[in-house]
C-alpha cells in the first residue's frame, strides 16, 4: 500500500460525487470536504482493513473492487460483501467510539481509495448534520442487503444459492451485450463458494450443470452470460 498523499485527482469532486451520502452537498461544500480527503493506492491481493484492528477511517472506492470478509470460528473465510466504484467502507464505525473492525477488506483488483479520518468525518458531520440522515439511509440499505444474504445462506437448496449469487453479481458487475446479460465476474471459484456458503467443488459442479442445461454460458474465465436470467430469478 502506497503512503498517503494529497488526493490530486479528485479536485473536481470525483470521489465525493460518486458517494450517495455526499450528494446533498453543494459544489462548494464538496470542495471543502475534499480538502480533508487523502488518497491511497492498494495493489490487487492486499488487505487494507484487518479484522480486529481499531476503526479510524472511512474508505471510498474511487476505482477498483474489494471483498469484505469475516473469519468463521474454524478460521474459514466468509465473504460478506463486494464493493466497487463509489462504495464506502467503514461508515458503520464512524458512529462508534473506535470499535474494532469485524471484517477485513481485500483488494480484488488494484484500487484507488479516497479516505477520511474519523476525526475529520466527525467535523464534517458537525458542520453538515443533514449528512447523518444520508448515512442512516445507506446503513439501512446495507442492513437489508446483509439480511437478504443471510437468508440465502440459510437456504438448503443449492440451486437457489447459486442463482442468488449470480443475480447479485449481475446487479453489481453486469451489463447487457449482444450476447445478453453478462457478468464481468471479479471472483474466483473459491471466492464464489465462500460468498454463497458452500465448498468450491460444489460451486464448480453446479455452475457446470447450469452451463450444460443452457442456463448460463462462459465466454471466458471471467465473463458469464445469463442465458436464462428470468429462470434464475424464479429460483430466488
Amino acid at each position: 500500500m502506497d503512503d498517503q498523499k494529497t488526493c490530486q485527482h479528485c479536485t473536481h469532486g470525483l470521489c465525493i460525487s460518486k458517494v450517495s451520502i455526499f450528494k446533498s452537498l453543494s459544489h462548494q461544500e464538496m470542495i471543502e470536504v475534499l480538502k480533508k480527503v487523502r488518497h491511497i493506492t492498494v495493489m490487487k491481493g492486499d488487505t487494507f482493513v484487518h479484522e480486529g484492528d481499531q476503526s479510524s477511517t472511512l474508505f471510498i472506492i474511487n476505482t477498483g473492487i474489494a471483498k469484505l470478509t469475516r473469519s468463521s470460528s474454524i478460521g474459514k473465510e466468509q465473504i460478506i460483501a463486494l464493493q466497487s466504484d463509489g462504495d464506502i467502507i467503514g461508515e458503520y464505525y464512524l458512529l462508534t467510539d473506535y470499535e474494532p473492525y469485524n471484517f477485513s477488506a481485500v483488494a480484488l483488483s488494484d484500487i484507488n481509495l479516497c479516505t477520511l479520518s474519523k476525526k475529520d468525518m466527525d467535523a464534517i458531520l458537525d458542520t453538515h448534520p443533514q449528512l447523518c440522515r444520508s448515512m442512516l439511509t445507506e446503513l439501512s440499505k446495507k442492513m437489508i442487503d446483509i439480511e437478504n444474504k443471510l437468508q440465502n445462506i440459510a437456504i438448503t437448496e443449492t440451486d437457489s444459492k447459486v442463482a442468488f449469487l449470480l443475480i447479485q453479481l449481475y446487479e453489481k458487475f453486469g451489463y447487457v451485450s449482444e450476447d445478453g446479460p453478462v457478468i464481468d465476474n471479479p471472483l474466483s471459484r473459491e471466492d464464489m463458494a465462500n460468498f454463497a456458503g458452500m465448498t468450491r467443488e460444489t460451486m464448480s459442479r453446479y455452475l457446470n450443470r447450469l452451463a450444460k442445461d443452457g442456463m448460463i454460458r462462459f465466454i471466458d474465465k471471467n465473463k458469464i452470460v445469463l442465458v436464462k436470467k428470468d429462470k434464475l430469478e424464479m429460483w430466488l
